[in-house]
Parts: structure tokens; sequence; C-alpha cells
């Protein structure tokens, strides 16, 4: 039997939310998390407080993981230097991820950088990573495409793809920031992902509101895709992109599919219900 492996994202179903959820409930909900047994968990972000305020107790949460026992692998997000610093004081993070993008409009408005400048950051990042025992997970927004006019192709995508596997950058998720890219496209990409980089660790960001989820789904797997990435209930999504805010991929629609593909899923079901049910009670907003 296949195994497909799962991604928690807990920084994208929170980040953009208008209330902060405070410290012990964080903390509680990720050790919740870590009981089901997801492949990696990501915890959140070392992201400006400015901009990014409910990741303002980063360091608090995780000094509370540092001693869980779990075989999930955590992972976080830096986007600038005064984060990356911080991120590698964390001996338990496995990972750490930096927000990539083809489109430069959209790294300006996510990040506030240009493509250079961004290509700088990683190779700064990647460098650390090397020295530390720790693994840069790159993710690319808008990988399918982009509303803001610039350039895409999977051409300017597949030499992108190889310019950082040169760098030895062995994860890269591509992301459907604003579900625009439909199966035909979600296949081509990841078939030549599987095709012309088989030691590539390939991952599927989905944001989407509509019944063709399990499509695009079915397209990645069938083309080769190893990780994907799921909220519970579908919370949250990006709110960087100035378009209507379209939800994460529910991790219920990842079991469910791949309970009807015979797909393996090394987790604790009864710990992922658990976990559920918890979200639900602890991310809404305090009146």
């Amino acid at each position: 039997m296949e195994k497909m492996k799962i991604v928690e994202s807990f920084r994208d179903a929170v980040q953009g939310l208008a209330y902060f959820i405070s410290t012990k409930d964080k903390i509680r909900l990720l050790k919740s998390y870590l009981d089901v047994g997801f492949e990696v968990l990501d915890v959140g972000s070392f992201a400006s407080p400015e901009y990014v305020p409910q990741f303002r107790d980063m360091e608090a949460v995780l000094e509370a993981l540092e001693e869980v026992d779990s075989a999930t692998k955590l992972m976080l997000m830096v986007a600038g230097r005064r984060g990356i610093r911080k991120a590698f004081e964390f001996e338990h993070l496995d990972f750490i991820v930096f927000p990539f993008s083809l489109s430069e409009s959209f790294l300006k408005k996510n990040i506030n950088r240009n493509i250079e400048e961004a290509l700088s950051l990683i190779d700064e990042i990647q460098n650390l990573c090397v020295k530390n025992g720790k693994k840069l997970w790159l993710y690319y927004a808008m990988a399918f495409g982009n509303p803001y006019g610039d350039k895409w192709s999977p051409e300017a995508l597949w030499k992108m793809t190889e310019r950082m596997q040169r760098k030895g950058i062995m994860y890269q998720s591509y992301a459907d920031t604003i579900g625009i890219a439909g199966t035909e496209r979600v296949a081509e990409v990841f078939t030549f992902l599987a095709n012309d980089f088989a030691n590539l660790k390939t991952g599927f960001h989905l944001h989407s509101s509509g019944k063709d989820r399990f499509s695009l789904v079915n397209a990645a797997w069938e083309a080769g895709c190893e990780y994907f990435d799921g909220v519970l209930s579908g919370l949250g999504g990006c709110p960087m992109t100035g378009y209507e805010l379209k939800s994460n991929l529910p991790t219920e629609n990842l079991l469910q599919f791949a309970k009807e593909k015979n797909i393996h899923l090394q987790l604790n079901e009864k710990k992922f219900w658990e976990a559920k049910l918890l979200s639900g009670t602890l991310l809404h907003p305090v009146n």
C-alpha cells in the first residue's frame, strides 16, 4: 500500500485570524496535533509582529514543545534575517520554511522583497541549515499562475526548481494560492517534477473553496506528489494576496481521499478526531 505524507499547517490556519489565540491554547492544540502522528507539523513563523501578530509568542510556544516526545517533524517559516537568527536557536526544529514565488508582485505583497533579494536570503538559510543539521523547505506561492500579470510558465518553474535543487534544497512545495490551477496544470507540474527530479521531495499546498479539491489532490497524487498540506476544518488561507481568501484544504478531505484510494496514512485516527474537536473549541474569537 502506498503512503501519503501529511503536513498539518497550524501556521496557515491561524496567521490571518483577527483575534489572538492565547499561548496556553496554542501549546495545548499543537501538543494534540503531535499526538496524531502527522508527518510534519507547521507550528508558526518568526514573522514581524507588526504584520503577523498571531505569532508574537512564537518563542514561548517553541520552548513548550521542546520536550514533547513525538515522531512528527516540526517546521517553522521565516522571511527575514531576524526570524532566521531566532529559528536556529531551537534545535528541535527540523525544517526551516521560506515563502518564495516566481511572482515578484506576490513576493512584494507577502514578504516585501524582490526575487533577487529573496534568492539571497535562500542562500543564507541553506548555508545555515547545512551547518546546523536542519533542512530548508522551499514553498512556491502562486506556483501554478498568478492574477497580477507576472509571467508564468512550466519552463520557468522547472528552471527554478532545478536551480534550487542544485543548491541542495531537496524539499520543495508548490501552492495553488488562490485556487486557479485546474487539474490539468497540477498534473502537468507534478508529472515533470516526478520525471525530471526523481530525488526531490515534492509537496502540494492547496487553497480552494470548491468541489474540485478531490480532483486536484488526485491529479497531484497520481503524478507522484508525496507531501500534502492540510488544515483541520480548512481554516485560514493566505491573507496577503489582495484577492478573495480561499480556504485551506481540510485535512479531513485528505483522510477521506486516502481511504477511497486505499492509501496508507501513518497516523492515529482517534487522536485526529480528538484534535479536530479541540481545534473547534479553541480556535474561535473571544467575545
